[in-house]
């Protein structure tokens, strides 16, 4: 995805769009979109409210359709797997930056799912910093939602992307939305999480996941309303040619 010189701005409430030629037209079977934004900005949950109201979309023009035309997909599967480390080593790498992960299983991943085949995707262990053993099949849908940190960090994953989200969210926020994750879901304390977040979070956020905003064709800021979401799956609907698809079908 290549980004024009100069760009034609509008904001509709939360929502900047920037009109990028790339986003008129689609070349391949599936449509790629991505979500990117710092740790704890809201990109999970977006990409599951575009995905439910995409998913509601299709399965309403499609009456009794049982295979919604959307599926999802996260970067945080795809960090290299250490469990031929010692437990004490993994703890002390660097986890906020890019080269965690295994960008070639990533960028293969990606462009199977673009070509509309079926692609073999990990599973990741936050826990023990280990690729699960039980990795799970994505069959090819009209529109895959990937959401991460660092999405499109790199050119050559830009370029297999057709629609670019950048969620925009206050550090003090996204730093209580990691402390309620990780002491849920990841068995951390709160301690080694204001560590961590101040040690490499924080900065490697400035250096790596920021710059991705010039990309985007949609920015949106925290808190994004229903309103929000309401617009840009509609954008979403409309640029990937969903409406056509479904139609087309019926």
């Amino acid at each position: 995805m290549t980004a024009p010189q100069t760009l034609a701005a509008s904001r509709t409430g939360n929502v900047r769009r920037f009109n990028r030629s790339a986003v008129q037209h689609f070349a391949r079977s599936a449509t790629l979109v991505a979500i990117v934004g710092g740790s704890g900005a809201g990109k999970t949950w977006l990409s599951e409210q575009l995905a439910d109201r995409l998913t509601a979309r299709s399965i309403g023009r499609l009456n009794s359709c049982e295979d919604p035309l959307v599926s999802r997909v996260s970067l945080d599967d795809f960090y290299l797997d250490r469990s031929h480390l010692p437990s004490d080593r993994r703890q002390r790498i660097n986890y906020d930056h890019p080269r965690s992960i295994d960008w070639r299983s990533f960028y293969d991943f990606l462009s199977a799912c673009r070509e509309g085949q079926r692609a073999l995707q990990p599973q990741y262990d936050f826990t023990s910093h280990c690729r699960r053993t039980d990795p799970k099949w994505c069959d090819p849908k009209a529109v895959l939602i990937v959401d991460g940190l660092w999405v499109v960090s790199r050119r050559a994953m830009r370029r297999l992307f057709d629609f670019i989200i950048y969620v925009e969210c206050p550090e003090p926020t996204r730093l209580q939305r990691r402390l309620e994750r990780d002491i849920a879901q990841r068995n951390r304390s709160e301690d080694e999480i204001r560590a961590q977040f101040e040690r490499t979070v924080s900065p490697m956020h400035e250096r790596h996941v920021a710059p991705q905003k010039r990309w985007a064709n949609i920015i949106v800021g925290a808190p994004i309303s229903d309103t929000d979401v309401e617009k840009i799956a509609d954008e979403l609907a409309r640029a990937a040619g969903l409406c056509n698809s479904i139609c087309s079908v019926v």
